[in-house]
Formats: C-alpha cells, structure tokens, sequence
C-alpha cells in the first residue's frame, strides 16, 4: 500500500455481479465474482483489516465454490449484491476518518 495510506484506513466496496434479477432481464456473466475475490485477497495481502472490506456477491451456481476460496479470510454471509443491501452498507466511518481510501470494485451494466 502507498507509505501515505494505512491499511487501517483504508476501506473497500466490493460488488461481484454475475446473476442478475429476471426483471433487469440482463445477461449472466461468468468472472465478476472471482475478479471481487481476487480485490479482497489483495487487500489481505495488505493488511486492511476484514471489517473494512464491505463485500457484496450474486454468483452464478457454478461459481458458488469460489466463495471457499478466501483463504483464512471467513466471510461466512455474504450479502447479495442487490441495490438495497449495498445501499445501507457505505462505509460510515469513511466519513469520520480525515485520511481514508475509498475503493470500489464492480463489473457489468445494465440499462435502468
């Protein structure tokens, strides 16, 4: 991490989108959430703590196995990656903190 950014202070939204709802009527896509996982070792491998890192996934099935794959890393409820649950999940204490990295992590469109 850069020498100016504690890992303490450093926090994350990470959104893996890969099923969506029938109603968007949107394409699967296949990556999304391996990519998510891959951000979130990363930050691990820096030391940012796991209360730091908000983590929302909609995996497909077959990629539902990826989700044992965090290493000592446990997430066990991981929030959907819907609109409402990443809504009331901002990190609040981004905003009490003078110095804090803000990062977000996501893939795929759809038109609203």
């Amino acid at each position: 991490m850069d020498e100016h950014i504690k890992p303490q202070d450093t926090y994350a939204l990470i959104v893996g989108v890969e099923r969506y709802e029938p109603s968007l009527a949107a394409e699967p896509l296949d990556g999304p959430v391996r990519d998510a996982l891959g951000f979130v070792e990363w930050l691990n491998s820096r030391n940012v703590p796991a209360t730091n890192i908000f983590l929302f996934l909609s995996p497909l099935q077959e990629n539902t196995p990826l989700l044992n794959e965090l290493g000592q890393v446990v997430y066990s409820d991981i929030p959907e990656a819907k609109r409402e649950n990443i809504g009331h999940a901002s990190p609040r204490s981004c905003q009490r903190r003078p110095a804090s990295c803000y990062s977000s992590f996501g893939q795929g469109t759809v038109p609203l």
